[in-house]
This record gives C-alpha cells, structure tokens and sequence, in this order.
C-alpha cells in the first residue's frame, strides 16, 4: 500500500502542474502547442497558398494606409512586418493566423477570470471558441482578417473590463489604443464597440465608467491609430455603403420577401455560427435552460443589479442580444438576406464571447463538477 499511495510531496506537486494548466501560462501553452501542430500539418502537406492568401501575398509587398476597400489593412501591415524576416512564404500567414490565435486565448482567459468564480472555468472558456465550428475547422482552410477581428473582440474586452475596475487614464488610453487596432482589422469592429458600450450603459457601475470624461481620451487614441487607414478612405472617396450593399445585398427583387428571408437567416445564422457548441453544451448539461431562464429574468429586473459591482456574464448576454437586434434591424431595414453562417465573419464580433455566458449557465446549474 505505501508503494502505490501517494506521498504528501507527490500530491502536491500533482496540485501545482494541474492548477498550472488551468493558469494564463498554462492557456498560452496549450494555444502554442495547437499553432505548432496545426503549422506543421500545413508545411508538411503543401506550401501552396490559398485563394485568399495570394491576394494578401501580393498586396502586402508595400506598406501602404489602404489596399482595397473591402478590408481595412490590419492583416496586410502584420504581413508585411512578418515577411521581413521570412520573406513571401506561406509560413508568415500560419505565424499571424496561430500567434493571434494564441493570443486571443490568452485575452479570453484574462476576461474568464473576471467572468467565472472557478479558474478551471476560464481556462475552459478562453478554448472554447475551437468548438465553433467557423473557428475550429475553417480557420484552418481560410481566415486572414478574421484572425485579427477576432484577437481584437477579446482584447478590447480585456482593456474595458480593466476600465470598469480600475478607470485610470492610462486604462482609457489602453482601450483607446486596442479599439483603434480592431478598427483596422474589420470595419464590423465598429458595431461591436457601439453595442458593447450601449450594453455597458444597462448597468450602473459600467455607465459611470462610459460617461467619464476620460472616455475622450479613448477616443482620441483610437482615432490616431485608426487615423492613416480613414484618411486613405476618405482621400480615395471609397463608398462603404455601396460594399454593405454588395455584401449583404437582396437575392431577390421582392423587398417584402427579401425582409422575410433576412429576418430568418438573422436568427438562424448566428446559432449555426455557434454551431456546435451550442448543441453540446445543452445535451450534456440541461440544467443551464433553468438557469438561463432565472438569470434572463433577473437580469431585466434593474434592481437585481449591485451598482458598486460589474455583473460581467450579464453584459456577455446584453452583447449577444445586441447582435441579434443588430442583424434584425439590418435584414428588416435594408432587405439584407445574406446573413449565411458562412458569411458571418463581420458579424463574429457580437457572438465570439457568447460561450462564455454560455460556460457560465453550466457552472451555475448544479452539475457543474
């Protein structure tokens, strides 16, 4: 029996590697392990770039403000940098694609430390965006400017929740910063902040926080930032109103009919783009329905609020309502029907931070353990 007992020593070095693993570094780790994997998968079976990547490839020859309207030019700047020192190859994209992975893991993980009561939890929730399947099993095909929406979505979360905590110009500046950067990368960056900080301004902790005068500051910053990129767009007279159109645009001459297939495919995509997360997690933990039903119904009492405390999850869900407002208001007020899950890229910013919410229904139903 004294062989195959643990000692005292054994079990609490067993204690320190496993409370590593559910640790940022240990996150950072798992997220440097995948790229590598997934990087040699990719070098061993071709060099070939793909569709997209060639474009990228040839744009990203010069350093420019603006290549082509459709993208802002985050992605090709960091191309750019990278190739100087591996030169046009397919290896600078798997080294954006998986180091902006990793990172956003690690942004999720510092969010999930402020979203969960348990670290095992967070470090779930900052991986949890590889069982979407847009994220998971397409990043691998494509992804190039999603990469950076993505990594943006989950820092500035970070920086804003540090706002709320401690309100330091410095934390402003910080935001301002990393908004800027998410600004460059898609221009749905821009819905997400408006819906994030409208979904901020539902509680009273977080509105004192958004109605600061400091907030100027983050605007400011962000302006600087972003400001090469829309001196580009508005010396060039780009029309990004005419690109939503060609995006998004009616497949049908019918506007009633083309408001009714929008209105559809806005509620059904992105619950495919969740796709299968949110079948999984429901199968093997029905309890989060009940309380997600008990948190929906606490949460639009306002006096279920403690207005010296952020309520971190009820604002993950306030964003994710904010999405689907958004997607509807599109399809009903412009006919948009393109909303397929496929095409749901732009859109990724309203539900990338939906599984945490999701996480946080499992935790709290019981059988969490």
């Amino acid at each position: 029996m004294s062989v195959l007992a643990p000692t005292a020593d054994r079990m609490a070095a067993m204690a320190d590697r496993s409370s590593w693993l559910w640790s940022l570094w240990g996150v950072v780790a798992i997220g440097l392990a995948y790229g590598l994997v997934y990087t040699s998968m990719r070098l061993a079976i071709s060099h070939n770039l793909p569709q997209d990547d060639v474009t990228a490839n040839i744009l990203a020859q010069t350093l420019e403000p603006g290549y082509v309207v459709r993208q802002p030019p985050l992605h090709e700047w960091l191309l750019w940098s990278v190739q100087r020192l591996t030169g046009p190859t397919l290896l600078s994209f798997l080294i954006i694609k998986y180091g902006l992975l990793t990172a956003t893991f690690a942004f999720l993980y510092l969010v999930g430390k402020r979203v969960f009561a348990d670290l095992r939890w967070a470090a779930m929730g900052a991986l949890s965006p590889l069982l979407l399947y847009q994220i998971g099993w397409n990043l691998h095909e494509g992804v190039t400017h999603t990469m950076a929406l993505i990594c943006a979505v989950a820092a500035s979360m970070w920086a804003f929740m540090r706002i709320a905590e401690r309100g330091g110009i410095g934390d402003y500046l910080l935001f301002g910063l990393i908004a800027g950067i998410g600004l460059l990368s898609k221009y749905s960056f821009a819905g997400y902040l408006f819906v994030l900080l409208a979904s901020a301004l539902l509680q009273p902790s977080l509105r004192a926080r958004v109605l600061d005068w400091r907030m100027l500051a983050s605007i400011a910053a962000g302006g600087v930032i972003a400001s090469p990129f829309l001196y580009w767009l508005v010396a060039g007279r780009h029309d990004l109103v005419a690109l939503y159109g060609e995006a998004v645009a009616p497949k049908t001459s019918s506007r009633l009919t083309a408001r009714a297939i929008g209105l559809g495919k806005a509620i059904y995509a992105p619950l495919a783009f969740l796709f299968p997360l949110d079948v999984i997690l429901p199968v093997l933990f029905p309890g989060m329905l009940r309380t997600g039903r008990e948190a929906v119904r606490q949460g639009v009492d306002p006096r279920s609020f403690d207005r010296g405390k952020a309520d971190w999850p009820l604002l993950v869900f306030h964003i994710t309502l904010g999405g689907f407002l958004v997607l509807i208001l599109g399809a009903l007020s412009t006919g948009a029907t393109h909303y397929l899950e496929r095409y749901m890229h732009p859109f990724l910013p309203f539900f990338l931070l939906t599984p945490l919410w999701l996480l946080v229904l499992v935790e709290r139903s019981g059988n969490a353990r």
